[in-house]
């Protein structure tokens, strides 16, 4: 009985000590990081210099006065919200970066990451990636986005593979395009995602905009491709003994 007792004292000095251990955080970041070649800034969901006050959503706007003053006009902003509509997981992010006299002539780069991301389940994922990018007093500049995942779950990293979509401005005044990058596939396990938009403000009043779309979501498994497909065959064979029973 002693014996006992020392047992059980011993496996609850144990476990207190577990417990007493501070744990792996898993804990979801959902960052913005803008540069202009010179300074750079992170803002981080939800804290100080974070114009949306909801959660999973990142707004730097009245901020970005403070953060690169003379630099860009007032109505300039970035965003990046993160969602899962439908078992997807889904980062998009928008940007409106408009010259003032100190920001003209300088390369703008603005990065939207989030790690821990588990859905959609495997085996297999797909990344997708949508973008939008216009102009105005910003002839010749040519606008990059780059949208990928890192199965290392690193932020601002493209470990896992990327999609680049690169587009040029045609003229001086307003002007926009539209592109797809192809996409690719990669495995299971917990994931960031990240968009990187890289653009130029040729000259004071110049302004560029863009709008990102990054999606994964889950590939069916090859076993269950087959069996869709077996019963589409086994449909088709059906309607078409129908048929010929009729005539």
């Amino acid at each position: 009985m002693h014996n006992l007792s020392k047992t059980l004292l011993t496996l609850a000095l144990i476990g207190g000590a577990a417990l007493a251990m501070p744990l792996a955080s898993n804990a979801q970041v959902l960052q913005i990081t803008i540069s202009d070649g010179t300074n750079t800034f992170v803002v981080t969901d939800m804290s100080g210099n974070d114009g949306n006050t909801n959660p999973n959503a990142v707004s730097i706007d009245t901020a970005l006065q403070t953060l690169f003053p003379g630099e860009l006009q007032t109505t300039s902003n970035v965003t990046a919200s993160f969602s899962t509509p439908g078992g997807q997981a889904r980062l998009s992010t928008t940007g409106d970066l408009f010259a003032a006299a100190g920001g003209a002539g300088k390369t703008w780069t603005v990065t939207a990451s989030i790690n821990n991301v588990a859905v959609p389940g495997g085996p297999v994922r797909q990344f997708t990636s949508t973008d939008t990018f216009s102009w105005n007093l910003n002839n010749g500049v040519t606008t990059t986005s780059t949208g990928g995942t890192d199965l290392a779950n690193t932020l601002n990293t493209f470990g896992s593979g990327s999609d680049v979509v690169a587009r040029m401005s045609q003229n001086n005044g307003p002007n926009s395009a539209a592109g797809m990058g192809p996409g690719f596939f990669f495995g299971v396990g917990t994931y960031s995602i990240t968009s990187k938009t890289v653009t130029f403000l040729s000259q004071t009043n110049a302004e560029s905009q863009y709008t990102t779309t990054n999606i994964v979501q889950a590939v069916p498994e090859p076993g269950s491709m087959a069996l869709l497909a077996g019963v589409g065959i086994s449909g088709s064979l059906f309607a078409l003994r129908l048929r010929r029973r009729r005539k």
